[in-house]
C-alpha cells in the first residue's frame, strides 16, 4: 500500500532537508518531473526541518547527514519518533560504513549517495512510498557484502553461499519475488531462505541486516 496516498493516487508529499542550495535546486527540479511526488517544502537546517515537517506532514523526508546546526541522522530518529508514518531517505555524500550503519540503525528507511542519478533517486522514493526500504547498490556492494564476506569472523560467514547470494539481492533492494525470479526459485523457497538468514544473524529486517554487515566490516 502506498505511503501517505489516497484512493485517487494523490502524489506523495516530499520535504527536502539539505543545506546546499544548488543541491536543493537539483532535487526540486527532479521532483517536478514526477507526478507521483510533489514538493512540500525545503529546509536547510535542523530547526527549519522540524518546523517544515510539522507543518506539511509529508510522506517522505529526504535528509542530508551533515547540517549546519545538527546531525541529520539524529533528526531522522526524532522525526520518525514523532510521526511513525513518515518515511526517511538519507541523501548524502557520506558513504562511510559507520555513518551508513548508524543511519539504518536509527530507523531511516533508505540511503542513497548525492552522486545518484535520477533513476536511482526515483527508485528509492517509490520503494519508500510503497512501504519498503532502499539502499543504494553502491552502498550495498561496496560496503556491505564484499568486505564482510571476505572476513572469516564476519557474522555473514555463518551463511551458506546461496544465502549470501540472496542477502546480496535483498541489500540491493530486490523483493522476495524478484529474487525468486532471478534465481529460478519459488517465492516460498526464497522466503524460507530469508527466514533462515534472519534467524542465523538475529536480525528482523533488511536494514538491520545491512547495519550488522557494516559493523562487522
Amino acid at each position: 500500500m502506498d505511503v501517505n496516498t489516497n484512493a485517487n493516487n494523490a502524489p506523495t508529499t516530499v520535504v527536502i532537508v539539505e543545506d546546499h542550495s544548488l543541491i536543493r535546486d537539483g532535487l526540486r527540479m527532479l521532483l517536478a518531473l514526477e507526478r507521483d511526488f510533489q514538493l512540500g517544502g525545503e529546509a536547510g537546517t535542523v530547526a527549519e526541518a522540524r518546523r517544515k515537517v510539522n507543518d506539511m506532514k509529508p510522506g517522505i523526508a529526504m535528509i542530508d547527514v551533515g547540517l549546519p546546526d545538527g546531525d541529520g541522522i539524529s533528526l531522522a530518529t526524532e522525526l520518525i519518533s514523532t510521526d511513525p508514518s513518515l518515511r526517511v531517505l538519507m541523501v548524502t555524500g557520506d558513504l562511510s560504513p559507520a555513518t551508513v550503519a548508524r543511519a539504518l540503525a536509527s530507523g531511516a528507511h533508505g540511503y542513497v549517495p548525492k552522486q545518484h542519478n535520477a533513476d536511482e533517486l526515483f527508485a528509492a522514493l517509490r520503494t519508500l512510498r510503497e512501504g519498503g526500504r532502499y539502499v543504494s547498490k553502491v552502498v550495498a556492494s561496496s560496503y556491505v557484502l564484499q568486505p564482510a564476506v571476505a572476513v572469516g569472523a564476519s557474522p555473514l560467514a555463518r551463511l551458506t553461499e546461496r544465502e549470501r547470494e540472496i542477502v546480496s539481492m535483498l541489500c540491493e533492494g530486490d523483493s522476495s519475488k524478484h529474487v525468486a525470479r532471478k534465481l529460478d526459485l519459488s517465492v516460498a523457497t526464497v522466503r524460507k531462505h530469508r527466514e533462515n538468514i534472519m534467524g542465523k544473524l538475529d536480525v528482523h529486517n533488511v536494514a538491520e541486516l545491512i547495519a550488522l554487515a557494516l559493523k562487522a566490516r
